[in-house]
């Protein structure tokens, strides 16, 4: 099957008609080459072969024009592009399939990453087993240096060692 344009003469439709005219079926060859055509049809006031090839679409009854995933037809805009579909070895995928098998790669390999990392790096409530000195230690490496701050705290009230209140109580 072929898509031409809606505009399109008499004359033109047969351009069309005869650049995509196959020379059997069992070969990949077409009848006529562009020259031949643009030879026969000089005379006749038409558009260039390649912008009517270009406006036109062609719809070969080949399996290499079928998705094979959803059976969507896929049409061609060349020669060029026919003859290296039909050699082919591989089965044909549609824009749409492709995009749906990439989305599901990109979802299975997010949620890969995401199951490594809860496997991985899971919290554990470490605070309360570590000794005082441990504490103390861990507190003033994460402690911020700000200029005019007191470390440990103002006020007597406001003392803080460990960061752990009821560790805090026990010392004070």
């Amino acid at each position: 099957m072929i898509c031409c344009l809606n505009d399109a003469e008499e004359a033109e439709i047969a351009v069309i008609n005869d650049y995509w005219l196959l020379a059997d079926d069992e070969s990949n060859g077409f009848l006529y080459t562009l020259k031949q055509i643009k030879d026969r049809y000089k005379s006749e006031n038409v558009r260039s072969v390649g912008y009517l090839v270009q406006k036109s679409i062609f719809l070969a009854s080949h399996p290499a024009f079928t998705c094979h995933n959803c059976n969507r037809k896929i049409p061609d805009k060349n020669r060029t592009e026919y003859t290296r579909r039909v050699k082919r070895k591989d089965a044909t995928t549609c824009i749409e399939c492709l995009e749906i098998k990439q989305q599901h790669l990109y979802d299975e390999t997010f949620r890969t990453l995401k199951e490594y990392k809860a496997r991985v790096f899971q919290s554990e409530p470490y605070l309360n087993k570590l000794t005082i000195k441990e504490t103390l230690g861990l507190l003033s490496i994460s402690a911020e240096q700000i200029e005019n701050s007191q470390f440990l705290g103002g006020s007597l009230e406001e003392i803080t060692i460990t960061g752990i209140q009821s560790i805090d109580q026990k010392i004070l």
